[in-house]
This record gives C-alpha cells, structure tokens and sequence, in this order.
C-alpha cells in the first residue's frame, strides 16, 4: 500500500494524514477546504455523491475514513475493485 486516501480533514483526520504522509503518498478529501495547510495535497468533494466518492477512491490503495460515523456508509460500501477501508 502506498497511495492513501483520508476522508474528513478535520482534527483528527488531518492528524492521521499528516503522520501517514511520512511513510506513504497521501491525499485528503474533504468537502471544505482544510483550516490549516496540510504536508499533502487535497481534494473537495461530498461523500452523499457516491458517483465521485467511487471515481474518487478508485486510485488508492487504501482508504481512511475520519468522518462521522454516520457518514462512513457510502465509503465502505464494497465494489470488487474498492481499496482496504478503516474506519477511525
């Protein structure tokens, strides 16, 4: 696994991917703009657009969802070719 995928950059979300980010490619995904500027690179979206969040996640190896319990459905949904999904 070296391509990740964080989904919610809040506190917590921007934590895991800035320590991820020393061992592994990382990207963010967040439906606003991060508060703070982030060591790796993001993206805007909504996880309720399941179209995007598929198109999206589809170049990752590994998906990690900081996102509200409530809102994990959709990502850990399982295509055949979805990523490895944990949930924080």
């Amino acid at each position: 696994m070296k391509n990740m995928l964080v989904v919610g950059l809040g506190k917590v979300g921007s934590l895991v991917g800035t320590l991820l980010h020393k061992r592994f490619s990382v990207t963010g995904f967040d439906r606003q703009t991060p508060a703070e500027v982030l060591p790796f690179p993001t993206l805007q979206g909504d996880v309720a657009d399941e179209a995007l969040l598929r198109q999206t996640v589809a170049g990752f190896d590994g998906v990690v969802s900081c996102l509200p319990y409530n809102l994990n459905l959709p990502i850990a949904k399982p295509p055949s070719t979805r990523a490895s999904t944990i949930s924080i």
